[in-house]
């Protein structure tokens, strides 16, 4: 159990890092302290949460998958039963993915795009940039997304 920062007495429920100049410092601290402190404190809501305030019909869940799964168990657990519950729900899943993904709700595969060598061409030359000025977290990140886009394009060749 980690104690809060500042009264040194409660569980701390808040967790944060604070980086300055460029140094990380983790702060801790209960929900009493926090809201003192003025630290904002806000909690993602689940799929199961979102589907909540989606326009869901009694209709929505009476209707089941091929799997057996309905879309009132997913508003309980937050998970799908199978593949196939996307296209069976869609309507019902549209809005509540709409908004975890911030109005998003198509997905994009990267490997599609036809200008991949382009991006990694891209990638290569930031990569350098960023070896060069020994930005090597970049760097390590950049390295990753490069290979990430060469192994699509070498699985969609096939």
């Amino acid at each position: 159990m980690i104690l809060c920062d500042k009264c040194k007495t409660k569980e701390a429920v808040i967790h944060r890092i604070v980086i300055t100049n460029g140094k990380k410092h983790a702060q801790h601290f209960c929900s009493e302290c926090a809201s003192q402190s003025g630290v904002m404190v806000f909690k993602l809501p689940t799929f199961a949460e979102l589907a909540d305030d989606a326009n869901s019909t009694n209709a929505a869940f009476a209707k089941k998958c091929v799997c057996g799964h309905t879309f009132g168990q997913f508003k309980r657990t937050g998970v799908l039963g199978c593949a196939e519950c996307y296209k069976t729900f869609e309507s019902e899943l549209a809005p509540v993915i709409s908004s975890a993904q911030l109005g998003r709700s198509q997905h994009q595969n990267r490997s599609l795009k036809n200008d991949t060598h382009d991006d990694i061409a891209s990638l290569q030359k930031k990569l350098d940039e960023a070896v060069a000025a020994e930005e090597y977290e970049e760097a390590a990140v950049l390295r990753d997304r490069i290979r990430a886009l060469s192994r699509d394009t070498q699985e969609e060749k096939q």
